[in-house]
């Protein structure tokens, strides 16, 4: 074999256009999930901000109750934050990188 028939080369191409395709799609997917997981965390934030100030309203004896810890416990929860996808690694690489010819090696 002396190069890449005409046939594959072609599929090769289509499968490369299809992995480009698809790579657009997760970085869209990723960057909706992130936009909602940063909305969902400003929601917690305020939440927990509402629990916290209805807790510093009360005694330091009731925040020491088992009531108290029951809340600081629920304020802990909401405190917690969505974690952030990382980007997506879909490195395929580039159609025009490949050698079809053994000749166009040497």
């Amino acid at each position: 074999m002396k190069k890449v028939s005409k046939k594959t080369q072609n599929r090769i191409a289509d499968l490369f256009s299809q992995l480009d395709d698809a790579a657009g799609e997760i970085e869209c997917a990723v960057s909706n999930y992130n936009a909602a997981a940063y909305e969902l965390n400003e929601i917690r934030a305020e939440v927990a901000a509402e629990i916290e100030a209805y807790t510093d309203e009360r005694s330091d004896r009731w925040q020491e109750s088992e009531r108290g810890e029951v809340y600081a416990e629920w304020l802990a929860s909401w405190e917690e934050e969505t974690d952030e996808a990382d980007e997506p690694c879909c490195d395929h690489g580039d159609v025009d990188d490949l050698v079809y010819e053994v000749a166009d090696l040497g």
